[in-house]
């Protein structure tokens, strides 16, 4: 969940995921006339049904702060007052094959008058969900301010979907994520976020299939050409460069692409840190 140094946002803000071949990747590798439309299609199709997933999650627990939240009397709000968060997050992290590694709120500190964290971790079965054990005083050695991280600056003022990464997150699990939030409202006032983070490795599965039906090497990258899946194992965690002769297309909801290379296009190696 912290700031990846540099990193653009993504944003998914169209929510419709395309439903046959006829998707502008597809239509745009068809054109191309390198990649079968259908594949393509498959893949952006995957990607679009995994972004939406995770965003219902946020929406679900959204729902359930501004629920709490609205019981209370007045305005002054305090984080032991989001009663049925845990529940919430524990049944999302436990559900069938769920892809969110972490999730939880994240508190306006001009709402609540001091910086707060409701965010865990997912456990193995039948444990407790374990805490994102950080501090927010100051001078701590596990301080961590997380309203100067870039998720937390980009995701103000608007209610809007926004993906951040991938990059390593140094909060306590040096992981390899990709971070989904959305901002949580009570009228026009903006209480929060909900932040979830998702592991890479866990999209590489997602999207292994649709991905080796590609041409070998194809990536999913971000706009920094930071690899989020590849069919190449030697481009994982790598950052692309920009070259004639690969082909690269948009997906539908994102500003992911799907980078299609020659077997010569160079590469840069190592991942983001935040």
């Amino acid at each position: 969940m912290l700031q990846p140094f540099g990193a653009e946002e993504i944003r998914s803000e169209d929510p419709a995921c395309p439903n046959s071949a006829s998707s502008r990747i597809g239509d745009a590798m068809k054109r191309d006339g390198s990649v079968n439309s259908v594949l393509t299609s498959r893949l952006e199709k995957s990607v679009c049904q995994t972004i939406n997933r995770i965003f219902q999650i946020c929406d679900q627990l959204s729902q359930v702060v501004v629920s709490d939240l609205e019981k209370l009397p007045g305005d002054q709000y305090r984080l032991p007052d989001i009663k049925n968060l845990y529940a919430s997050v524990q049944k999302a992290l436990s559900a069938p094959n769920a892809p969110v590694y972490g999730v939880g709120f994240a508190a306006n500190p001009k709402v609540f008058l001091e910086p707060g964290l409701l965010w865990w971790y997912a456990a193995p079965a039948g444990e407790r969900l374990q805490p994102l054990n950080v501090s927010m005083q100051e001078g701590n050695l596990t301080y961590y301010d997380y309203t100067v991280s870039h998720w937390w600056r980009g995701s103000q003022g608007d209610e809007k979907p926004h993906l951040f990464g991938p990059f390593v997150d140094h909060s306590g699990t040096n992981a390899y994520v990709v971070t989904f939030s959305r901002g949580v409202f009570i009228g026009d006032k903006q209480v929060g976020l909900i932040v979830g983070d998702v592991l890479v490795g866990t999209l590489q599965a997602l999207w292994q299939r649709e991905l080796s039906a590609l041409p070998k090497p194809s990536s999913l990258v971000d706009e920094e050409g930071v690899v989020v899946a590849t069919n190449s194992a030697r481009l994982l965690g790598g950052v692309l460069r920009k070259v004639s002769g690969s082909v690269a297309l948009p997906v539908k909801g994102a500003t992911w692409r799907v980078v299609v290379q020659s077997a010569s296009t160079p590469r840069t190696r190592g991942k983001k840190a935040a």
